[in-house]
């Protein structure tokens, strides 16, 4: 069996911005962009073999496993990450009333800077 595509996710956010306009949908898209992102760097930190260990959050740690890294390219993933996880939460548990229209697209568009920054270390640093 084929694993799993994170990146299907950011496509099927993308889908879900351009076909609804609804706050379920676009609440679900910013989720869904977030997702990608998310299991798109832990997929890099794996390939790395760099165990990320965490005595709560897991999705913190992640990231914050990007600050620590080696370089600018590691800390923009960090920042975006952090500012992507901060809408997923919004979009998720939070009744608060936003432009999800917008937030969408600010969304998919750090999910994809991520995409590129992730792409950008591994061109740099192959995996082990």
């Amino acid at each position: 069996m084929k694993p799993f595509d994170w990146e299907d996710y950011l496509a099927f956010a993308e889908d879900l911005q351009n076909n609804r306009a609804d706050d379920a949908a676009l609440r679900s898209a910013v989720s869904r962009a977030y997702y990608a992102a998310y299991n798109l760097a832990v997929r890099f930190l794996e390939n790395r073999h760099l165990a990320v260990t965490s005595f709560g959050n897991k999705h913190a740690a992640v990231w914050n496993e990007f600050q620590r890294g080696p370089g600018k390219d590691w800390k923009a993933v960090y920042k975006i990450g952090d500012s992507l996880k901060k809408r997923r939460v919004d979009a998720d548990y939070f009744l608060t009333q936003k432009k999800w229209t917008e937030e969408v697209k600010v969304a998919i568009a750090e999910a994809k800077h991520i995409q590129h920054w992730l792409r950008q270390i591994a061109n740099q640093q192959p995996s082990a």
